[in-house]
This record gives structure tokens, C-alpha cells and sequence, in this order.
């Protein structure tokens, strides 16, 4: 969904821009399009161009790094991932890179001590200096404590789908898809079925 939505909107910003931003570098303007599909869409949180060798060119000031951009810049993103991570982040840029396949992946980044795991989204770019563009948002804390199974229940769940389809849908007990229920809510500590249909909704763009 990301992906469709700057596809239609960038066009349209660069319509409305370029008259204002002529004198800004191809990197920073490329940027700013998607600084702007961030502000009106709500739906990502930080921004970053890499090159070639993914190396960071540009990176958002709201980002997890913006404390330390230019600790940063200059390096490969997978750097700042940890060791159980690179491999993964490695391959999810590299396809990207080579077969131009938007990729989309979770890590746990840290930097200068701080650790955040994040959603991030990659797309391929027609900048000289820029290769790749990646899209990220943090997942919330809780999050760490659903199981893989349960993560895939709350997903369906904001996807729409009612228990008796989820159960189906993954050729489980119906029992069994109440009893993740329940460690969902527990875990994310919410009281009702509706929150819960409206927390998933909302980070349904986290998977």
C-alpha cells in the first residue's frame, strides 16, 4: 500500500514543487517528496536514501539515527543492525538493488547504545547518487512480546477477517484462535474486542 501511494503521489508533489525547489540537490529533493507523502499519509515515520553500496546519502532527522546523522552518513545500513540481522538486510537490498523488487523487513537497530526495532520498507530509485529509498516506522514495544502466531492472528485481525475465517484461514481449532485472542489483549493490554480490532487496523501497515 505504501508503495502504490508514492507511486501516485510523488507525481503529483513533483507537479506542485519543482517550481519551488530548483536550487536543492537531486537527493534532498527526491527526499523532500517523501517527506511530504509522510506528513500527509501518517503512515511512516523516518525516510533515507542509500547508494549503490547502500551507504546512507541522506537520512531523516526523525529517524531513530537522527541523533547521530553524521555518525551515520557514509555508512552501509546494515551496519547499525544487529549481527542475527545483516545477512537478512544484506539480501532484502540487494534484490531491491539488482531485480528492482520493493522489499519489506523488521530489524532491531542500534546505534550509540540506543536499540529500536523497526518496519522498514525499500524501493529502488532512478537517482545517480541514490539507489534506494527506505521507508521505516518502529514497532511498538509490545510488539516484541506477541509470538509468531499470534502476530499472524493480529494481522488477519486487522485485515478484517472475523475469528471463524482466521481459524480457516490458518486450518486451526477456533478455540485456538480465541485462546490468541486473549494473549494478544493480555499482552498489549487491551479490554476489548473492538480496541483490539482497531489496534490492528492501525499497525496493519507494520507487516
Amino acid at each position: 500500500m505504501i508503495f502504490w501511494l508514492s507511486e501516485c503521489a510523488c507525481l503529483l508533489l513533483h507537479l506542485l514543487t519543482r517550481p519551488f525547489l530548483a536550487d536543492i540537490s537531486p537527493p534532498a529533493y527526491h527526499a523532500f517528496h517523501y517527506f511530504l507523502l509522510v506528513e500527509i499519509t501518517k503512515m511512516i515515520e523516518s525516510i533515507a536514501l542509500l547508494d549503490r553500496e547502500g551507504r546512507f546519502v541522506w537520512a531523516d532527522e526523525r529517524a531513530p539515527w537522527g541523533f547521530c546523522l553524521d555518525l551515520i552518513l557514509g555508512t552501509p545500513a546494515w551496519k547499525w543492525v544487529t549481527s542475527d540481522n545483516v545477512e537478512s538486510v544484506k539480501t532484502a537490498y540487494s534484490r531491491c538493488l539488482i531485480l528492482g523488487e520493493p522489499q519489506q523487513f523488521q530489524a532491531e537497530v542500534s546505534i550509540d547504545g540506543r536499540s529500536v526495532d523497526m518496519n522498514v520498507w525499500l524501493k529502488s530509485t532512478s537517482l545517480a547518487d541514490a539507489k534506494i529509498v527506505a521507508t521505516s516506522i518502529r514497532l511498538p514495544s509490545r510488539m516484541k512480546t506477541l509470538t509468531a502466531s499470534e502476530k499472524e492472528v493480529l494481522k488477519l485481525i486487522g485485515d478484517g477477517l472475523a475469528p471463524k475465517r482466521i481459524a480457516e484461514a490458518l486450518d486451526v481449532a477456533r478455540a485456538t484462535i480465541d485462546t490468541h485472542r486473549r494473549n494478544i489483549m493480555k499482552k498489549l493490554r487491551i479490554d476489548d474486542s473492538h480496541k483490539l480490532q482497531e489496534f490492528a487496523i492501525r499497525k496493519s501497515q507494520l507487516w
